[in-house]
């Protein structure tokens, strides 16, 4: 050991990371795979748990490599070809028409899906986001009536149908047709400039929004209207961590 660590001092010997990775078939980084642009403008879930996979994936030796793949055919040939350097991945926003048993090859590379995904034995985590918006909907409709809507993200994910199924549910079971009460979006910008959902907004009126930003669009209409938050017209803001200010 001791001539080694000679003829490497003499030989000013440095370790190599990639021939080493050769020897062990590691290269000790996850990829964090996007297929939407991620919002990072808030504090919203998704830095949060992204700030969280980074801690979680050091504490294990690991770094943490961002992947913007917005086509999911580019996504499974690179999966599946082990172009991308990477031991194991995380997969975030499932579509309707993505991810599914056979899309992917598991034993080939380790992933985990966020968000509920379409097809059977697929390695994921996820939030009971219909169980949530079972409970919200209820409580609303029994504190504000059965005004209520739904301002969903946009449609193609598997949180929006899980988010809509629900909805529906309890719509159904109050004689709600939840199709007239659901509105699918892009952004809160979209709230501000649809004129359908600004005249919806009355007194005695509830709003399950996809996130903060759709609910502080919301709040400037309510504002608009002289109405109060909380008591004339009911917010709950899905996908949120921060505190969303009432007192105006």
């Amino acid at each position: 050991r001791e001539r080694v660590l000679k003829a490497c001092e003499e030989l000013n010997f440095e370790p190599n990371f990639f021939a080493a990775n050769l020897i062990e078939r590691q290269t000790k980084i996850i990829g964090y795979i996007f297929n939407s642009k991620p919002d990072y403008s808030h504090f919203n879930v998704g830095l949060h748990l992204t700030s969280a996979c980074i801690y979680e994936s050091s504490l294990c030796g690991y770094n943490l490599c961002f992947y913007f793949i917005p086509d999911i055919n580019t996504i499974v040939d690179m999966f599946n070809s082990g172009r991308l350097p990477i031991d194991g991945a995380i997969l975030t926003e499932p579509k309707l028409d993505g991810l599914n048993e056979r899309t992917l090859d598991n034993e080939h590379l380790p992933f985990v899906v966020i968000g509920s995904p379409i097809g059977e034995n697929i390695p994921y985590v996820d939030v009971d986001n219909k169980s949530l918006v079972k409970t919200i909907t209820s409580k609303l409709i029994c504190g504000y009536g059965k005004d209520i809507y739904l301002l969903n993200s946009a449609r193609g994910t598997t949180i929006a149908s899980d988010r809509y199924e629900a909805f529906n549910e309890i719509c159904n079971e109050n004689n709600i047709n939840a199709l007239d009460h659901h509105f699918n979006l892009s952004s809160a910008n979209d709230i501000s400039i649809n004129k359908d959902i600004y005249n919806k907004v009355q007194k005695n009126t509830s709003f399950i929004v996809a996130d903060a930003q759709m609910a502080q669009a919301l709040y400037k209409i309510i504002i608009d209207k002289n109405l109060l938050i909380g008591k004339d017209v009911g917010v709950f803001a899905l996908a949120s961590l921060i505190r969303l200010d009432t007192n105006h």
